[in-house]
């Protein structure tokens, strides 16, 4: 067995040593939430905290999403959503959602929430009810989608990815809602942008065996895992061959 070494270790810590809950980018600046604090960085690597002062309705971040498109970071915290236009570095918030939602801040806040932003510059709210859309112009609008939502992710071309205790569900560009074919998962937590254009979903089937499904749009493929293990993100690297 090798000798241990008894010297001083340095570590440079860059940030706060509390866990890191999401991180987003809009614009120049990278934005990391922890458990307290939403934290902006520039590429000088000059950090600043949000809070109030910047419009910001609360420490407590649920959940960010990027709006590429318009270099906007939509942020949901226990005080409420809106977003930040990186370009004019100014927060907008959202009207507060309509009583028949029954939706509540920080109930949101406990239970989890997700968030992507929409091709039209609204933005796709998941929560344990279902998927909602909301928008300045449009206000908060329920979708189809009723099952509890745990991921979404919206790809360049406009199509929504929806994850949940549902399944799979997928939205085209044009409002269609449909359930993908090939896609075998009856619960979906995660999802991923994977190379060529391709989505991975992360989940398990109808006997709670877990599953990987791939795909572009509407056409998915399902490949189980070895070793059958409950991923989360934090415990493997997955490496594939995108279908065709």
């Amino acid at each position: 067995m090798p000798p241990v070494s008894t010297g001083k270790v340095h570590v440079r810590v860059f940030t706060e040593p509390a866990p890191v809950t999401a991180i987003a980018s809009a614009g120049p600046f990278g934005f990391v939430a922890t458990e307290s604090e939403l934290q902006r960085w520039d590429e000088d690597g000059n950090v600043i905290a949000m809070s109030a002062d910047h419009g910001l309705p609360g420490d407590h971040v649920v959940a960010l999403a990027s709006d590429a498109e318009r270099k906007w970071l939509w942020v949901l915290t226990e005080g409420g959503l809106g977003h930040y236009d990186a370009v004019q570095e100014v927060y907008s918030e959202m009207g507060a959602p309509p009583a028949a939602l029954a939706l509540d801040y920080a109930g949101l806040a406990k239970e989890g929430a997700t968030l992507a932003s929409a091709i039209d510059g609204g933005g796709w709210l998941g929560t344990s009810r279902g998927l909602i859309f909301v928008s300045e112009k449009g206000g908060w609008v329920p979708s189809p989608v009723k099952d509890p939502v745990k991921a979404l992710l919206r790809e360049k071309g406009g199509w929504l990815f929806v994850g949940g205790k549902g399944g799979l569900q997928v939205r085209s560009p044009h409002g269609d809602f449909v359930k993908p074919q090939g896609c075998e998962l009856a619960d979906v937590r995660m999802l991923v942008e994977a190379p060529g254009g391709y989505v991975m979903a992360i989940g398990s089937d109808d006997g709670g065996h877990e599953r990987i499904a791939i795909g572009k749009q509407a056409a998915w493929t399902t490949y189980r895992t070895l070793p059958e293990v409950a991923w989360d993100g934090h415990e493997a690297l997955v490496t594939f061959d995108t279908p065709g």
